[in-house]
């Protein structure tokens, strides 16, 4: 792990060592601060990962102590231990000024520490995701870390390092396209129609698809790409909540990217039958989320999605224009 230096604040030295006691057995490296003044002197010298403190009245200088550490660190950790009986309206002010989170004394050290590696965990996140935006790699769709969506550059970046890995090592790797793409709902029916593919309660399976809801009713038209409902919500309001859904049931590993409408998650090191598995248990996901169930629009989009699974080394089943990226980042790595 590495070495994050945690700024305590308490007027009770005898909590501070107590603090102290227990930063340092999980290898944390700890300051320490008996008032605002001293704090804030501390934190200008010291890069701070994270700050615990206690309220200290008043809650003028308080507060803006708590906007000066926000303003100075975006990414520090901010988490008040309190023993103070804190007012509603003072309490939602220091969260408007930039406190993470608010834990009443007692509480034990396991809590403490629980918040304090989330809060670093949250802190990484939020630093990669300015990164990110920085570099343009963000799909527009993109809101916030948890449904965080790469745009078609940062697609081709993976793709191109996993087909690497995939022929330096020898493994696997997978892509899971969800999505409508134009006339691919009139293609699996013309094509597949009358083959007597095996039917579920929440979807079609045709070949590697797996398409969500019913099936198209000859000579209706399919607004699948273009659709933005009776509500009038955007396909990117949607797939940011489609992202934010997915991102909680895949692995840390996964990558969830943009490409031409479709989201395609690069699933490292998984073969045909795991992601054939992780679309069917997305594909119920979806459908019971609630949003895509009380929202027309969103229930509207959602039910005209599909999934596809493709596997390295085999990706010819893979759709236009995803299939020419891939053919030539493979051609591009045989150069080299």
């Amino acid at each position: 792990m590495d070495s994050h230096l945690i700024l305590l604040v308490d007027p009770f030295k005898n909590l501070l060592n107590a603090y102290r006691m227990i930063l340092e057995e999980e290898k944390f490296l700890v300051e320490t601060a008996f008032d605002t003044k001293e704090a804030c002197a501390l934190f200008g010298q010291r890069q701070c990962s994270a700050v615990i403190v206690e309220y200290i009245p008043p809650y003028e200088s308080f507060r803006e102590m708590i906007l000066w550490m926000r303003e100075t660190s975006p990414d520090v950790y901010l988490l008040i231990v309190t023993n103070a009986a804190v007012e509603e309206t003072v309490y939602e002010n220091l969260l408007d000024a930039g406190i993470d989170d608010f834990l009443l004394k007692p509480c034990s050290p396991q809590r403490i520490i629980a918040h304090i590696k989330k809060g670093l965990k949250q802190r990484e996140v939020f630093s990669r995701l300015r990164e990110l935006e920085s570099l343009n790699l963000l799909d527009p769709a993109s809101k916030d870390r948890e449904g965080l969506i790469f745009n078609k550059t940062f697609l081709n970046r993976s793709l191109k390092q996993e087909i690497k890995r995939s022929k330096r090592h020898s493994r696997t790797f997978s892509l899971l396209l969800i999505g409508n793409p134009p006339g691919e709902r009139q293609y699996n029916k013309s094509v597949h129609g009358s083959t007597g593919s095996p039917r579920t309660d929440k979807g079609r399976s045709i070949n590697n698809t797996l398409a969500v809801g019913p099936e198209p009713v000859e000579g209706q038209v399919d607004h699948s790409d273009t659709v933005s409902g009776r509500g009038g919500e955007p396909p990117a309001l949607f797939y940011g909540e489609l992202s934010r859904l997915i991102r909680k049931f895949i692995r840390e590993e996964d990558f969830v990217a943009r490409n031409n409408g479709e989201i395609v998650l690069i699933l490292p090191e998984t073969d045909q039958a795991g992601s054939k598995a992780l679309g069917g248990r997305l594909s119920q996901l979806i459908g019971n989320h609630a949003p895509f169930q009380i929202n027309d629009s969103f229930h509207a989009m959602a039910q005209t999605l599909s999934f596809q699974c493709v596997t390295y080394p085999d990706l010819s089943h893979l759709p236009e224009p995803l299939a020419t990226t891939v053919e030539e980042l493979k051609k591009e790595y045989s150069r080299h």
